[in-house]
Order: structure tokens, then sequence, then C-alpha cells
């Protein structure tokens, strides 16, 4: 069989080579994306002396575009898997308290007194929302906001309704997520929002967002998150995958689910 390396297995020998080094996890993603030219370079140049007919640098820069550029860009945020990284391998978080143990704490202190009042009132009180659910954090619903158009929202209360999830957004837009919530029984402490996106099999982006800490009210509580603008361009467009989690300083799931992005010419 002849051994001629044709364009095509030459654009995927040059992305194996370049996941190959992606996997290794630089720190540098400048320096990842010189690599990946030199190996698409090399390749493309080496099926030109197979091919007279092939020209090295177009074949290069094909595929050099050819993945979002999320993919290359460090993330504004800690990834999901690493949510605890940048914590100390020896600190202890420390234990949660119920709210009697908090009201009849450091009991004296004016300062804290005042802030005890502050965050649970004045005649706190055992709050249940959901008496069958056992959950401190009920989450409710997360809402697409974009200024000058209706909010697009997202039923996240039970657990049939978090199938087939779908948010459409214009290319460009400059978006923010609100969550909707109840919060029961105990004091919730360093509630997060965290996010992994994918895009064919492929992480893009990860995203976290401390949504702080909240007392137990009988009212919705919210948190908007901060605005994000959605790519542009023709090989940004489509469908991502979106594995999303609400969790708190303990570690403790309240809810995860899975929906999908899609980024298109208009809304």
């Amino acid at each position: 069989m002849s051994s001629i390396l044709r364009p095509w297995e030459a654009i995927g020998e040059a992305g194996k080579v370049f996941w190959e080094r992606l996997s290794k996890k630089h720190n540098n993603w400048a320096e990842i994306a010189r690599e990946k030219f030199v190996a698409v370079q090399r390749v493309a140049d080496l099926a030109s002396i197979r091919h007279s007919w092939v020209v090295p640098l177009p074949w290069s820069v094909v595929y050099f575009f050819c993945l979002p550029c999320e993919a290359l860009a460090p993330s504004q945020h800690s990834e999901m898997d690493n949510d605890s990284s940048d914590v100390a391998a020896d600190y202890k978080l420390p234990a949660q308290k119920t709210i009697d143990e908090l009201l009849n704490a450091d009991a004296g202190d004016e300062s804290l007194e005042k802030y005890k009042r502050t965050l649970l009132g004045s005649q706190p009180t055992e709050i249940v929302v959901n008496p069958n659910d056992t959950r401190t954090v009920l989450v409710q619903s997360v809402e697409l906001i974009v200024e000058g158009r209706d909010p697009i929202k997202m039923d996240l209360s039970s657990p049939e309704k978090l199938s087939d999830l779908v948010f459409n957004v214009k290319e460009g837009a400059t978006y923010r997520l609100k969550f909707s919530f109840y919060v029961q029984r105990e004091i919730v402490s360093g509630l997060k929002y965290a996010h992994k996106v994918k895009r064919a099999a492929i992480t893009v982006d990860s995203d976290k967002y401390m949504m702080g800490s909240y007392a137990p009210k009988n009212e919705l509580q919210f948190y908007m998150s901060p605005p994000e603008e959605a790519p542009s361009g023709a090989l940004h467009r489509g469908k991502y995958k979106v594995h999303s989690k609400i969790s708190d300083d303990d570690d403790k799931v309240y809810l995860q689910w899975d929906w999908i992005m899609n980024f298109g010419k208009d809304w």
C-alpha cells in the first residue's frame, strides 16, 4: 500500500500530537498554542513534500482555528474538579452550627449580637419551607437575563423538570444568570455555583461563582452572576453541553443538572 500522507491524515496526526501535549496540562496557554502550531506545521510540511500541491501554511492555519479559542485560553475561574485545589491540605472546615448554637454563642458581644440580628432577624424561629425536603437549599429556577429582552427561565424545582433544558443565546450577547432559591432550617455558608462547559467531549470552559451565605427565610432569595459575553463567529456557533452544580463550603451538593446552551446568529 502507498505510504503517502494525505492532507486529512496530516491534520489527524497533528491533532494527535497536540492533544498528547495538551494532556500534560501546561500552565501557559500561549506555549500550548505555539506547540500546537509547530506540530501542525511539521506534519503539513511533510505532506507538502509528498504532495506538491499541498501548501503547508494554509493547512496549519485551518487546523489552528478549527477549535473554539476557549479551548486554548485560560479559564477565569477554577475547574469544578479542582474546587478545593486552593485550600491547604491540612485545613479543616469549622463544624456547622445550628441557629440555636449561633444565638447562644459569644453572648454579651454587642457587635456580634447586632450581626446576628441582621442575619437572622430580631426573633429568629425555625423556618421550614418544604417539610418533605431535607435539603437546606431548595433551588427553584435559573433565568438567562439579557438587557432589553424578556428573561428565559429554566425550572429546577423538581427532578422531572431537569431534562431537555436549552438556552438559546445570540452570539456576542452579554448575559447574566439569576438564581432563585429557598433556604430552610439552618444557615447555609459559602454557597457556590460551578459549571463545566463541553463541546464534542472537549471541556472549553469551567466557571465558579461564590454566591455567599444565607439565613433561612420563607421568601425566595436570589443571586445574580457577573456579566458574561457569548462567543461570536461561525466557529463558535452551535450547542454546548453544560454540567452545573450548586454546593456549599462543606461540599454538600444541593443540586446537579445538565443543560444545553445554543449559540446562534440570532435569538
